[in-house]
Formats: structure tokens, sequence, C-alpha cells
């Protein structure tokens, strides 16, 4: 009798001991199965945050429940975190992650989080969001676009570059992924021409040359993208190619603002027909350091864009420096005198 005695109690620390791991894991999956069936994500952060702080902190489905939790409150950092330390602990959980991930839609979530965070002005969140979007999709252009407007209104024009390089890549790549439905053409465009032109603000010049070929490849006559392509071989000093592409655009861009079909097809058209009319005057103030005969093009294409668009500040500025490179006064002429008073009214010397 008294052999037996050790065995049974063995048994019986063995059964408590299975008791509480079983009570611990209910605690944790089951109280997590429940929780999420009845879709209660506020519940979940509330009860694995303790259970954490208790003795779940070893626990992997602890964090994949507040992964979980998180997300479906659009908290998407902290779901990071939390998804990060599950896959340590276990990186077998990566499978109810991934599905998590799908059923619950989170990239879309993300990227609306981004979206709506941009639209509050919070770039910092925005960005954060984004970020959080390209990890759950990385196939996927739209998250490193909304980055890229992160970076560039937060003055990061580096980063900006990097991320709308990104997106541009994926962008023409997106066909060939085949799970994802294609944008319409305009937000495409948007893409291609902010990219194309934060690059090349950037000075990043190789980068905006592939972008440029990308876009062009897509939309052979996206006229935005080619006065990008004319300002970037002036930067590069290829003047010779850059008046070739300048002149080559200028009918191209009056046709479009001529055949708009609507009010604000025309507005938008004629801005565009503005910039490119400014464009070309700066490109002949600078080709050959004000040398007179180029100032006099000069004045015909800034003159061309002000009776476009008489409160566009470059063009005033511009105009106002050519007329005074060239003598002329406020007396010759009742345009020229307007482009005075337009100039004093800007720059605030009334």
């Amino acid at each position: 009798m008294r052999k037996l005695l050790p065995l049974a109690l063995a048994m019986l620390i063995a059964m408590g001991l299975v008791g509480c791991q079983s009570a611990r894991t209910y605690q944790c999956e089951g109280a997590a199965t429940d929780i999420r069936q009845a879709k209660e994500p506020g519940r979940a952060v509330e009860n694995m945050e303790e259970y954490i702080a208790g003795d779940g902190k070893d626990q992997p489905c602890a964090y994949v429940m507040l992964f979980w939790g998180y997300g479906e409150l659009g908290n998407f950092p902290q779901a990071i975190i939390n998804r990060d330390k599950a896959l340590e602990l276990d990186p077998k959980s990566s499978a109810e992650i991934e599905d998590i991930i799908v059923e619950n839609r989170f990239f879309i979530k993300a990227r609306d989080a981004a979206i709506t965070a941009i639209q509050g002005e919070d770039f910092e969140l925005a960005l954060g969001n984004s970020l959080v979007a390209q990890e759950l999709e990385p196939e996927h252009y739209i998250a490193y676009y909304l980055a890229g407007e992160c970076f560039r209104i937060l003055d990061d024009m580096e980063n900006a570059a990097d991320q709308y390089s990104l997106a541009i890549a994926k962008l023409h790549d997106l066909e060939s992924v085949g799970r994802f439905t294609m944008p319409d053409e305009g937000q495409a465009k948007r893409v291609y021409y902010r990219g194309c032109a934060t690059l090349s603000d950037a000075e990043q010049y190789d980068k905006a040359w592939e972008a440029i070929e990308l876009a062009l490849d897509k939309f052979p006559e996206f006229t935005e993208v080619e006065m990008v392509r004319a300002r970037l071989l002036v930067k590069e000093e290829r003047n010779d190619e850059a008046e070739e592409a300048y002149l080559a655009l200028i009918p191209k861009v009056e046709a479009v603002y001529n055949e708009a079909a609507d009010e604000a097809a025309k507005e938008t058209a004629r801005h565009q027909y503005a910039n490119l009319l400014s464009d070309v005057g700066v490109y002949y103030i600078q080709r050959n350091d004000l040398a007179a005969e180029d100032l006099l093009l000069a004045v015909g294409y800034l003159q061309q864009a002000y009776e476009l668009d008489s409160e566009s500040e470059s063009v005033i500025r511009n105009l106002y420096l050519v007329y005074n490179q060239l003598g002329f006064t406020a007396g010759d002429d009742p345009k020229i005198a307007a482009v005075y008073d337009a100039y004093k009214r800007i720059s605030g010397s009334y």
C-alpha cells in the first residue's frame, strides 16, 4: 500500500498540472475564440492585456488576439507590435495571423485608416498606417504611394522619392500579379505624375528617368509626365533636347485645352497650358544667361502664359523679370503696366 502512495500522488500532481494548463489554454484560446465570434475587439484588447500582465506573457495566442483586436480598432502600428511578438513566441502562429489578415481585410482597413489620417492632416499617423499596409500587402502600390505623399508633406523628399519609386514600379507590374483590381486611369496617372515629379525634385535623376519610362509605357501621350521629362532635360543641361521636347509639347497641350469637353476639364487644361508656356519662357531666360535674343523669346511665351493665368505668381514674377531685363516700363503698354501692378501686389511693395 505504501508503495502505491507515491504513484497516486504523482498522478494527482499530473492531473493538477493538466488542469492548470487546460484552464490557461481556455483563458487564452477559448476566450479568444468567444470574443472574436462576438466581434468585440475592445474586450479582446482589455482582456488580453490584463492576461499578459498576469501569467499570460508567454502565450502566443494572447498576442495573436491583440493583433486582431488592435487591427479591428484601427490601431495598426500596435497591431503589428503584437503580431511580431506572437511570431517570436511561436512561428507557427503565422497561419492564423494570415487568416486574420485576409478574413478581416486588414490591408484595406490599414489603407483606409491612412487615407482618413491624411484627410485629417495627421500625417505621422497616416505614415504609420501606410507602412503597416505595406507589410500586410507588399505587392500593392497604394500603400507606397500614400507613404510617399506623407513623406512629401512632411518635407522628407529623400524618403518620399524612395516610396514613389516603389509605388510606380509596383503599379506598372500590378496587372501581372493577378489578384488586384486595377485602378482607374485618373488614379494611375496621379501616382505616375506625382512620383516622376518628386523624383526629379529630389534630384534622384536615374530613378526619375526609370519612372518616366514606365509612365510613358502605360500612357504614351501623358503630357504632364512629358513636361517633367522636359524639365529634367533642362536640369541635366541637355538644352537642345529640352527645347525640342518643349516645342513638341506646346501643340499637344494646346489641343487638350481647346478640345476640353467640360468646364472642369477646361480649367485643368488651362492651368496645364499656362504652366507649360511658363516653363518654356523660363527655359529661354536661363539658357544663355539672359541673352537678349532668348529674352525676347521668353517674353512671347510668358505673355501667353499670363493671358491664360493672370493669377499665377510664378508667371507674374518671371514676366516681370524679363520686362526689367529688357528695359520695358509700365508706361510702355497697358498690358506691361498690369504685370507691374500684379508684381507689386504679390510682393507687397505697394
